[in-house]
């Protein structure tokens, strides 16, 4: 262990000196008729539509968008696996391959609504696609889930006969959405098994997302924005200025909530300045020439990515300051990231943490430091580090049942502050083809 401390004390000391300021600076797409859908969660891809037909766009890296037709809802960790509808049917889009559909339920008649299914939600791993279809000849919506091995299959119908499944977690073991209620569309979720349950069906609201391993959700209810357990004792986002209205998304950590208020006015909620509209918020960051800013959409797993549009169509990112402190991000990237990894103790410089790594088959655990992110496929599963600016070595612990924890320091280094490092684990794992597992990656914001 003290060699382990010696290696990332020291990598962690190279970058006194190098740290910058975070650069508020929006990135606006003027396209006409341009909306976002979904965002990847390191916040390098965002999808949405345009007027020429859904797009992708590693806005990072490259100054326009890739049109790819249809009409997209969603995209997968990586990037590369999008869920939308293509001519009227809810389909999937893969880098190399392009559209495809997937089908509706039987007896889907065409006339109910411009097709017989939509997608609206995508895992993290591209592998299960939810949405509404039509079903046994009538126009009531009913929620689906589709996967390559399974096909398209009908959820459990719940309220009032109508139901859509608007919603995924990463790992795809809940789905969010609405079944009709009493007074409208009411809360809803379904299970692994396809069960499902509602929280009031005299409520109305929504889910509109779900977090990585489905333990939290986010959406409308009784008129305010919620977050909170998918069971439904959720806490009401209020403010006395505007009603909350809907909330669409939440940082990985639940440290961060975007939405929107009931007269569309984008807002933002976090753990250091409490809720606020977007517009004035970015505006007191320093961040100029900040729009009117209408529907947010999607956000980053680390919460500093927000995408969304105005009422005019115009497609809008723009990137938030980091926030310090421990973020877990591309959870259950693909089945081979099947681990577990989570950061705990204190995020500050001259102090120690702690890695965490779960649901590890080998005796011990490498875990790789790097200072800045990447979603590669190898060895059966995603790499979510950036392997050009790794550490020279792995750091190994042993398990034990399953679990290593290797702790860590933090140099006492006042340059270090405002830095990102990031976190992935790997294990031997003989059930997997590559005969190792990956685990998610944990992103570490390093305060004073």
């Amino acid at each position: 262990m003290k060699l382990q401390r010696a290696l990332i004390t020291t990598s962690l000391a190279c970058l006194a000196g190098g740290v910058s300021a975070q650069q508020f600076v929006p990135i606006v797409d003027q396209s006409p008729l341009a909306y976002c859908t979904d965002i990847t969660p390191d916040g390098d891809v965002v999808v949405g539509n345009g007027f020429d037909g859904g797009f992708y766009w590693r806005w990072r890296t490259s100054p326009t968008k890739v049109t790819i037709g249809g009409e997209v809802a969603a995209v997968s960790a990586d990037g590369n696996t999008i869920a939308g509808t293509i001519n009227g049917e809810a389909g999937i889009w893969r880098l190399g391959s392009g559209w495809q559909n997937i089908g509706s339920l039987p007896g889907a008649p065409s006339g109910c609504g411009g097709g017989t299914s939509t997608a609206y939600d995508i895992s993290a791993d591209g592998s299960t696609i939810v949405g509404l279809s039509w079903a046994n000849g009538a126009c009531l919506g009913r929620a689906f889930r589709w996967t390559e091995a399974g096909g398209i299959e009908e959820l459990e119908v719940l309220g009032n006969d109508r139901n859509r499944a608007s919603a995924i977690s990463d790992d795809g073991t809940l789905i969010g959405g609405f079944a009709q209620g009493n007074s409208g569309r009411t809360p809803a979720v379904w299970y692994a098994d396809g069960t499902g349950d509602i929280w009031d069906i005299d409520q109305p609201g929504e889910v509109y997302e779900i977090d990585g391993y489905g333990t939290a959700v986010v959406g409308t209810w009784g008129g305010d924005a919620f977050f909170g357990p998918p069971a439904g004792a959720v806490t009401t986002i209020t403010d006395e200025n505007f009603a909350t209205g809907q909330a669409t998304d939440f940082s990985e950590n639940g440290d961060t909530v975007v939405g929107f208020s009931l007269n569309s006015e984008a807002w933002v909620q976090n753990a250091a300045d409490g809720l606020n509209p977007l517009q004035p918020y970015l505006q007191a960051l320093g961040v100029p020439n900040v729009p009117f800013l209408q529907i947010v959409t999607a956000v980053s797993d680390d919460g500093t990515v927000i995408a969304g549009h105005t009422f005019f169509d115009q497609a809008w990112i723009v990137e938030l300051p980091e926030v310090c402190g421990w973020t877990q991000y591309s959870i259950a990237a693909s089945p081979g990231n099947s681990m577990i990894l989570e950061g705990s103790g204190s995020s500050s410089i001259g102090t120690d943490f702690f890695l965490t790594t779960s649901g590890a088959a080998g005796a011990a655990t490498g875990t790789f430091v790097s200072f800045g992110s990447s979603a590669i496929p190898f060895l059966s599963g995603v790499v979510l580090f950036s392997p050009v600016s790794v550490l020279n070595q792995v750091l190994v612990a042993p398990t034990t049942g399953g679990t290593s924890v290797l702790p860590l320091p933090i140099p006492m280094d006042f340059s270090l502050v405002g830095a990102s490092v990031y976190f992935q684990s790997i294990t031997e794992d003989f059930s997997n083809p590559s005969q190792f597992a990956w685990s998610n990656g944990v992103k570490l914001n390093i305060c004073q």
